[in-house]
């Protein structure tokens, strides 16, 4: 028989002294194979697994879900080696413990099934309760938590309805899904592919970036029309459903002015725009005056001249989804896993949008730098500006963000790439109330 160990919390980042404990994938007398999760804890970053690095056998826990546990705590009673595991050995099992079959017999009459190690902590008050918290693996939450997404009530595919990435992907996908409330709007340039959603005296409006359309901004137009925020995102000329050709800058203001002329005659407009769409936004502002009552930045184009043209190009000639597949990780960790299925239906759409595409590429970009600056826009226009930027953005150099003028308030999103507006969420839907008031 293997000796009896126990298993201490290990440290797993570099700032942790503690952890709470969220589950327990192994249950008692349950053996394990080396890589398998035993259990996931909750540090002060995110939830992550602690996997047993030889074979063994679970004997009992020492900790229950909810309780906070110090680094290097005991968890667990295990079967096997105390040095790969990181545990003590309490020393070989004799007696009636070498003959017990299973590890309720080496636990005394009466005693409780697990006993908390002295140094776990109860859980603090108002902590989760076990059961409450849906069973996902670290990555999959990672990923809901990046879009917003709620995984109360999802089944999962996992073992026991386990929640996996996968199918995290699969709820993102949906929300890229067409939705039925499109509708089009005439102008001189043709007709442009709008959806509004909720109703109030500020229509907030979202521009998005090359290659994107409308749906690009997710659920934030619905979040928005529940703050009685109205929501307008257009597909650019050359985008999408839009049928108006993509012409020059000055073009694409009047394209987007007609629009809200007839849209929100009177009303006054909060501008969101996303890398080339916060071009057309910082444009339209100069153009709206008073009426701009809030101009929000993710990301934006114009700001500097450099830029990854091999993203550019990815997208522009992309003829296989594996192609595109490698085009998107440039967007950066927000953009999270896409299916086989959403990869094959974005390739159809870039493809059919290829012409309209690559002229609003050359609008903003020649032989590698940028040729917009909008930056002498953001130091005039009505309202004061907000950037937001990711400081793990490939396509676009952050640091050009430094060199805007002060007035600028600027936003730095340590974890965030090419779209930082998905990264918070939160943030956005604030700056953009803040600016309705």
């Amino acid at each position: 028989m293997g000796a009896l160990t126990r298993l201490r919390l290990p440290r797993l980042g570099e700032t942790m002294d503690e952890a709470r404990v969220v589950e327990w994938l192994k249950p008692e007398g349950a053996a394990f194979c080396r890589g398998e999760v035993l259990l996931e804890v909750e540090t002060d970053k995110t939830v992550v697994e602690v996997p047993a690095l030889r074979d063994g056998v679970l004997l009992r826990h020492l900790v229950q879900p909810g309780d906070t546990v110090e680094l290097d705590a005991e968890i667990a009673e295990i079967e096997g080696a105390a040095e790969a595991e990181g545990g003590t050995e309490t020393g070989p099992r004799t007696g009636d413990e070498e003959r017990s079959t299973g590890p309720a017999a080496a636990i005394p009459p009466g005693a409780p099934a697990s006993q908390p190690s002295p140094r776990a902590k109860p859980p603090a008050s108002g902590a989760t309760e076990p059961g409450s918290r849906v069973p996902a693996s670290p990555a999959a939450r990672r990923l809901a938590q990046r879009h917003g997404l709620d995984l109360a009530g999802l089944q999962g595919s996992g073992p026991r309805g386990r929640v996996q990435t996968p199918d995290v992907a699969t709820l993102l996908d949906r929300a890229r899904a067409p939705d039925t409330g499109l509708r089009m709007v005439e102008t001189t340039a043709g007709p442009v592919a709008c959806r509004q959603t909720g109703t109030g005296a500020v229509t907030a409006v979202l521009l998005h970036g090359l290659f994107a359309d409308g749906l690009a901004w997710r659920d934030l137009p619905a979040k928005l029309a529940a703050q009685d925020i109205a929501a307008l995102a257009i597909d650019l000329p050359g985008h999408g459903a839009t049928r108006a050709r993509m012409g020059g800058l000055d073009a694409v203001t009047d394209c987007l002015a007609e629009v809200l002329d007839q849209l929100a005659p009177a009303g006054r407009c909060v501008l969101l725009g996303h890398s080339f769409g916060a071009i057309a936004a910082a444009r339209l502002a100069q153009r709206l005056g008073e009426r701009a009552a809030g101009l929000i930045l993710s990301a934006p184009a114009g700001i500097g001249l450099g830029l990854d043209a091999r993203f550019v190009s990815a997208m522009l000639e992309a003829e296989t989804t594996q192609t595109l597949a490698h085009a998107l990780e440039y967007l950066g960790p927000e953009a999270g896993p896409v299916s086989d299925t959403a990869l094959t239906a974005e390739l159809a759409r870039l493809r059919a949008g290829r012409e309209g595409h690559a002229r609003a590429a050359t609008l903003a970009v020649h032989n590698g730098v940028q040729t917009a600056d909008i930056r002498p826009l953001l130091a005039s226009c009505a309202p004061v500006p907000h950037v937001l930027v990711g400081m793990r953005d490939r396509v676009l150099d952050w640091r050009d963000a430094l060199h805007l003028p002060s007035r600028v308030a600027l936003h730095f999103c340590a974890e965030a790439g090419h779209m930082p507006h998905l990264a918070v969420p939160r943030l956005v839907q604030e700056l953009v109330a803040a600016a309705a008031r």
